[in-house]
């Protein structure tokens, strides 16, 4: 039986669509966006998250999610440890059909439009998104070789069962649900005729996520880690992705772009 500590895996996550957090911890606050001398346009989220979900995912009915992963890259002389994947439903889509209850706060969600300075005519779109009650769940994932996702992640994705939270597919129930606050701080470039990006296809220069979740942790989670059934716990998420910085290839920003995420699960109390 495994110990039931705190499942803390530090570097290493990133944001593979299958769909309380604090703003000042994401990447624009870190001041490692462009300071572009051109006038921004500021607008409302609505136009951007209309264009979520143009790309339906590996799990329907919803369209995508966020996935993110705990350390994939081997790091020198430092073990891996087990492999989280914690998806969290950062637009609401899945909310369409199952009615979590997941709210957009429009009053401080933004999509911030302001053209570069680099002679391309295009514009990077810096998006603030911060999510009520998305739903959060977590699997163990097997399999990764070399800091490459094994052949049968959709398979895994579908059917390695729940440590945390419930899985949203066609005819699950929804008890044992865990939600969740989450804040996504993300930049793309596009051109001026097309603003507003799906998540799939955007051009990310950058991506700061934050989340987290409380619920019930899994019959499964208990057998392995012989905690009571029913226990309550809580699932936090914290990546930073800096996908177009020219770095040293030595450094930690070159082995995978992401020099700082964590997935940690864990029981209260």
């Amino acid at each position: 039986m495994k110990d039931a500590r705190s499942l803390l895996f530090s570097r290493r996550g990133w944001l593979k669509t299958a769909g309380g957090i604090a703003a000042g911890a994401a990447v624009g606050s870190l001041g490692l966006l462009p300071r572009e001398a051109t006038a921004a346009t500021i607008y409302p989220i609505d136009s951007w998250l209309k264009a979520q979900g143009q790309f339906f995912g590996q799990l329907p009915p919803a369209a995508n999610y966020a996935d993110w992963f705990s350390r994939l890259a081997t790091l020198h002389n430092a073990p891996t440890p087990p492999i989280l994947l914690a998806t969290v439903d950062y637009a609401g889509l899945a909310n369409q059909f199952f009615n979590f209850g997941t709210t957009i706060d429009y009053q401080n969600s933004q999509a911030i439009v302001q053209p570069l300075t680099d002679g391309s005519g295009n514009v990077s779109v810096h998006v603030l998104l911060y999510t009520h009650n998305a739903n959060t769940w977590v699997i163990q994932l097997t399999g990764v070789v070399n800091g490459q996702l094994p052949p049968d992640f959709n398979t895994q994705l579908s059917t390695n069962p729940e440590l945390f939270g419930v899985r949203p597919v066609t005819g699950a129930s929804l008890s044992g649900a865990c939600l969740g606050d989450s804040f996504l701080d993300l930049t793309y470039v596009t051109t001026p005729g097309n603003l507003w990006v799906d998540l799939l296809a955007a051009n990310l220069q950058r991506v700061g996520f934050r989340s987290q979740a409380t619920g019930p942790l899994t019959k499964y989670y208990s057998a392995q880690y012989g905690v009571p059934e029913g226990t309550l716990g809580r699932c936090a998420v914290s990546q930073t992705g800096l996908l177009a910085i020219s770095t040293n290839s030595n450094s930690r920003v070159a082995l995978d772009a992401f020099p700082a995420e964590s997935v940690d699960l864990h029981p209260l109390g």
